[in-house]
């Protein structure tokens, strides 16, 4: 045993610069420290606490005073509290004086104003007692020689001077940053957050920013703006802590109230940890029209709502009424709403249409812990919880709100040229000419009108929501997690083989054994890549001869992991019955049917599961049934069952009526009744129109653009991509990098057509058609009245609203030509040698003269020459007797408006006597 030379014990002694590096730690930011003092504020009972900024707000000078008429404090509060970091007075107490539950609990209101300032001074006075006064000098701390006990800081008891009755006064002196408006704005938005403006369990508390007179506006009693009270919808309710949700359901336009109860579905299927807590969750619809009404109710601005939503929106976390950050705050998508938008834009909400919170208790939720930092809370299991409970109730919401506004979404893709056909304005027109004084005919034409439009809006809105199936995605997860489990087993086998042939004596049987379970995981191994196959996409849409039922036993065989883990019965057929199809496209189907019963059979509780699949034929037809025992489909939901999400499509059912009004030249409608031949015909009768084969081959290439990108550009920098701070930037990138990926030359690729030349324009290039849906004109709107057609010549800038106004009080449009009608087609028409050839064709390329400009012809608008003398000025409030019909595309309206300006600005003069001048010649 070694000699021992030296024994003792010594204490850990931190050095005085760990205030500084604690608060730096701990404080995220100046705001963060603020909030921390108005919480210490509020444990004291104080009434009201007042935050004063005092110039000048620079590094080094000026001052912050926070004042409240709190309990304040006693001499022994001081010295072992406000000067014992980490203390436990507010672990041991954890309600204040007058009952209220305490904030804080980590001791580190001496860090928040640390960082906030060099010096403090700290006045507090108890009921009829006497001031107690003590200074820091935070500088002192930075010395990195002394240690934490060795710096002192003064204190004295004296006759009551600042504070009259009781309370607290904290003097920031020299801040440690400079403060402009921009940082005392986060400040006040800070503070009207810090406690809950929806569900006022805060009473008698009251918040004031005091500010220099250049910030005066951001001055006075802390509160949040009253639109924030007017929500197009809302629900508010609560969650027991066994998962029992109650809710109230609002949608403000119609005073429609609904309540609900009902069980909160986890997965997979167990109690949620996080504990019982409330919630209120306030949605706005944020076009422009339904917030000018809002902006009108109010007195205010289309442009101080949006403000005002935009500061506050989010989901926000309050623990017994105090705001938990950084929930809530801006590009803090906690909840990952944004993301989840992006697979279902018409249904779900996006962050910025929410403002909401979730209401939770010390008391009652004792798992939910903070961060040391106050930064959020610990992240576990029961926080997860919490978020899947909060995203189950956003379902019920967003379904609701679906269900009030099905033909109010912004996001659906426009195709008015399908239904170009289906219009009402001939009628309305010719209504309008010949019976202008018959008020009854020109309403029913106006209400069959709208009844049109919000039919043809229904079933654009129905293709908006086409996505494409990601089935190989899903199967991607299965073979991961299978074939890991294979690889892991193989790896012990070969651990164990290598181990024994290491031995002096080796065990043939043993070695045999371990070979054995080799070949075993093998052939397993072998069976999933067998199984796969099918959609490996190696001769695609040729179909052939195949048993159905092993078709649907191969599907369930690649999921057989989690059919095991759900404990799930399944009763397959046991016929063979031979089909003509393409094995993928089968398999596909019935990936995704089971897919969808084992995603809803998971959240049930009842331990007992089943999927039964059976077949049944007759001379006429095959069935197969698919069904399960999972919680079926909610009554509301019942109708949107028949709503399509691809064209062209072949509705093939015995109940054809739910769905008679979607039928058109591109959705066709079968009854079983009328047999296999009238299915056959409408399918032939689809693929002569090569829609499908366009769409297939716009499909693949997206799908392949996609992958390549990624693969070769997004994954191997993916180091340089993921420092882009903005998730909506980083999206717009991966956009545009589509859009720009559909090239001419690719276009050309994609479509197969010699027609088309890669150094001329195509008549489609020149237009965007249909045109988006705005509220707003834009330069080169094409535009058509009765029989005749226009383009926008006034600046797009000039029809933005601001402030309810438009700068283009008058409009100016150009009235174009039909090209048939002009003297250039004419002389051709009737002569057609070249030099009236060429003249014809100066015209339409736009070379003839600055005067004239060529639109080229598509579905809506004939070939026609715009010319520049044919100007039309009118008030813009008249536009709305036009329709809009198409939009000229970059450059071509440049191009256009390049024309107009040279023509009405050129000086003017007689042409040069050119005669003359070659005559005179040397």
């Amino acid at each position: 045993m070694p000699k021992i030379i030296q024994k003792g014990e010594s204490a850990l002694r931190p050095r005085a610069r760990l205030i500084k590096t604690i608060g730096e730690e701990l404080i995220s930011n100046d705001s963060v420290a603020i909030l921390e003092l108005v919480k210490n504020s509020y444990d004291a009972d104080a009434k009201k606490v007042e935050i004063i900024f005092n110039e000048p707000l620079s590094e080094g000078l000026g001052q912050i005073v926070i004042k409240d008429d709190g309990s304040g404090m006693t001499l022994d509060t001081v010295k072992h509290g406000w000067m014992e970091p980490a203390t436990v007075i507010k672990k041991i107490n954890r309600k204040s004086g007058k009952g209220r539950k305490l904030l804080g609990e980590k001791g580190i209101g001496r860090f928040a104003s640390a960082k906030l300032s060099r010096k403090l001074e700290l006045i507090t006075r108890v009921k009829d007692g006497n001031e107690i006064y003590a200074h820091f000098n935070w500088e002192d701390f930075n010395n990195e020689k002394k240690y934490l006990d060795e710096v002192n800081c003064e204190w004295e008891v004296r006759e009551p001077q600042i504070i009259e009755k009781h309370g607290t006064m904290l003097v920031l002196k020299g801040l440690d940053s400079n403060w402009d408006e921009e940082k005392l704005r986060e400040l006040k938005i800070s503070l009207s957050r810090l406690i809950n403006p929806f569900n006022i369990i805060i009473k008698d508390f009251e918040i004031e920013l005091t500010l220099p007179k250049q910030f005066e506006k951001l001055a006075g009693v802390i509160s949040p703006p009253e639109s924030l009270g007017r929500p197009d919808y809302t629900i508010k309710g609560k969650v027991n802590a066994v998962g029992e949700l109650k809710f109230d359901y609002v949608f403000r336009k119609t005073n429609k109230k609904e309540s609900a109860n009902q069980k909160i579905n986890l997965k997979p299927s167990h109690l949620p940890q996080c504990g019982p807590f409330e919630f209120e969750f306030r949605v706005w619809d944020r076009e422009s029209e339904n917030l000018k009404g809002l902006a009108s109710e109010l007195g205010s601005t289309l442009q101080d709502i949006r403000r005002d939503l935009d500061i506050a929106s989010g989901i926000s976390i309050y623990r017994d009424g105090f705001r938990v950050l950084p929930y809530g705050e801006p590009k803090n998508d906690w909840l990952r709403i944004d993301r989840r938008r992006v697979n279902n834009p018409t249904l779900r909400l996006s962050n910025n249409q929410i403002i909401g919170y979730v209401a939770i208790s010390l008391e009652k939720n004792p798992i939910l812990v903070d961060q040391s930092n106050r930064e959020g809370i610990v992240e576990s299991s029961a926080l997860n919880d919490l978020k899947d409970s909060i995203i189950f109730i956003f379902n019920e919401l967003e379904g609701r709100r679906y269900n009030e506004r099905p033909r109010q979404e912004k996001n659906v893709i426009t195709t008015e040229g399908i239904f170009s056909k289906i219009s009402m304005t001939p009628v309305i027109e010719m209504v309008a000419k010949k019976l202008p004084e018959d008020a009854e005919a020109k309403q029913i034409v106006l209400q069959t009108d709208t009844a049109i439009k919000e039919g043809i809006q229904k079933v654009q809105e129905v293709i908006s929501r086409y996505r494409r199936l990601s089935t190989l995605g899903l199967l991607l997860d299965v073979v991961l997690h299978d074939g890991n489990n294979i690889l892991l087993r193989l790896d012990n086998e070969f651990s164990l083989l290598e181990k024994e042939f290491r031995k002096e004596t080796v065990s043939e049987e043993k070695i045999t054994s371990h070979i054995r379970n080799v070949k075993l995981e093998r052939s397993t191994m072998s069976q999933i890549f067998r199984r796969l196959e099918p959609f490996g996409g190696r001769k695609r849409g040729r179909p052939k001869d195949i048993i159905l039922e092993d078709a649907i036993r191969n599907v369930f065989a690649l999921f057989s992991g989690r059919l095991e883990k759900l404990n799930i019965q399944t009763t397959l057929p046991d016929s063979k019955t031979e089909v003509r199809f393409d094995e993928s496209d089968l398999e596909i189907i019935f990936v995704n049917l089971l897919d969808n019963s084992l995603y809803w059979l998971d959240t049930l509780e009842q331990k007992e599961r089943k999927i039964a699949v059976s077949i049944s034929k007759n001379d006429n037809e095959l069935s197969v049934i698919f069904s399960d025992n999972g919680p079926g489909i909610k009554e509301e939901d019942v109708e949107r069952i028949f709503e399509p999400y691809i064209i062209p499509i072949i509705f093939f059912s015995g109940l054809v009526q739910p769905i008679q009004h979607l039928k058109s030249d591109i959705v066709r409608i079968v009854r079983k009744g009328d047999g296999n031949d009238a299915l056959k015909k409408e399918i032939e009768s689809i693929f002569d129109s090569k829609l499908p084969l366009i769409k297939r081959e716009i499909d693949d290439y997206l799908n392949e653009s996609m992958r390549s990108y990624f693969w070769d550009f997004v994954q191997p920098n993916w180091g340089s991509l993921k420092k882009i701070e903005d998730e909506v930037s980083l999206g717009y990138l991966l956009i545009r990098r589509l859009a720009n990926s559909l090239s001419k030359e690719q276009i050309i690729k994609l479509l197969k057509d010699p027609k088309i030349k890669l150094e001329k324009s195509h008549p489609m290039e020149f237009y965007v058609y249909p045109p988006v849906v705005t509220e707003e004109y834009e330069t080169g709107d094409v535009l058509k009245k009765d029989d005749a057609f226009f383009v926008l010549l006034t600046p797009s800038c000039d029809f933005v609203l601001r402030k309810g106004e438009r700068n283009a009080q008058n409009t100016l449009l150009v009235q174009a030509r039909l090209l048939k009608e002009t003297e250039e087609y004419i002389t051709f028409k009737k002569i057609g040698n070249k030099e009236n050839r060429n003249n014809l064709i100066k015209l339409i390329e736009s070379r003839k003269s600055d005067r004239y400009f060529f639109l080229p012809k598509i579905p809506a608008i004939p070939n026609c020459v715009l010319d520049f003398q044919n100007i039309i000025a009118f008030p813009t409030d008249s536009l709305t007797q036009y329709t809009k019909i198409a939009k000229l595309d970059d450059p071509y309206a440049q191009s256009m408006l390049a024309n107009f300006i040279r023509y009405y600005n050129r000086v003017g003069h007689e042409d040069i006597d050119s005669d003359y001048i070659i005559q005179n010649l040397d």
